[in-house]
Formats: structure tokens, sequence, C-alpha cells
């Protein structure tokens, strides 16, 4: 179902809660939607006050915990980087250092499935931002992905759509 507002597309919106997170990470759910949470305050400092996220699912199996917020864009800093972006476009930059921060914990766990998973949403993430579709997280494929077939990529060539911020999330994290 394509959304008609400016964003990475297409995607689907689940409820959030806990049972949607726990099906598609386990036990780092809650350390994961903590780090997205944290994530917001630290990039944003001052200007986050919270507000009602909802899940987004992606064509190739990818997810974020999206604060739908298009209006003003707000000063997001990490490290030595400062873009000025949406609260959405900064929820991007959030789940995406929440995934890699739970991949270094199921590293140090010796956790590979945990390791493996996690480090599939973070690159199918990137590639939900980026319009562009490399591989469907697939659970019941031997790796836990796959390529896309005959009929995904035809849906995916019709109607991918990268973030308009696509740039600016990109830099925060690299």
């Amino acid at each position: 179902m394509s959304q008609q507002i400016d964003t990475a597309q297409p995607f689907t919106t689940t409820l959030t809660t806990p049972d949607a997170l726990h099906k598609k990470l386990g036990v780092y759910c809650v350390a994961w939607e903590q780090m997205v949470l944290n994530a917001m305050a630290y990039l944003l400092g001052s200007e986050y006050q919270g507000g009602s996220y909802e899940i987004r699912e992606y064509l190739n199996g990818a997810f974020a915990l999206i604060l739908p917020d298009q209006g003003a864009k707000k000063v997001v800093r990490y490290g030595h980087s400062e873009e000025s972006m949406t609260m959405e476009a900064a929820s991007f930059v959030a789940n995406l250092m929440a995934f890699s921060a739970c991949n270094s914990t199921a590293i140090e766990k010796e956790d590979e499935a945990g390791n493996l998973m996690l480090h599939d949403y973070y690159f199918a993430l990137k590639d939900a931002v980026s319009g562009r579709y490399g591989f469907i997280i697939d659970a019941s494929a031997e790796e836990g992905t796959r390529p896309l077939n005959e009929d995904e990529l035809v849906k995916v060539q019709a109607e991918a759509k990268s973030h308009p911020e696509q740039n600016a999330i990109l830099r925060m994290i690299d």
C-alpha cells in the first residue's frame, strides 16, 4: 500500500505493540526499542519531546520505529556530524543506530543467529531509505535472506522510492 507522504516507499504500518516487536527481534526487542528512544533524545537534545511512533514495514522485510513528523526540520547532532532533518528522518538514524548497537551486543554474547538477524535488518533498512532493494529478509531461507524474485523486482522497480532526506540520514550513520 503506497502512502501519500514524501518518504521512503512503499511501506505498511503495524500497531506498535511489544508483541509486534518481539516477533521481529526476539530477546533484543526491549533493548532495541529503548535504544531507538534514547538515540532520538541524544540526536535531538532538547528538541525531542517524544511522540506517537509507528512501526513501518518495507518490501524487503526491513522495519523501523518511526516518529511520522515531516514538519519543521530540526538540527540533529551525532559526534562531529550535524544535519538539519525532520523528526521522521531522525527516526531512521535512531533505528539504524539501534540495530548497530544491538548487533554489537549479539556479537559480544556470541549469538550468531542474533548477529545475522540484526545485521540483515540494518542493511535492509539502509536499502529501504535509499529506495533500492538488494535482498529480502526471509526467515524460511537458509541464511535468513534471499534475492528478490521476478514479481518482487517488478514491484520494487515500479513502487520503490528513496527517502527525500536519504543523503542526510546516511551521512549521519556513515
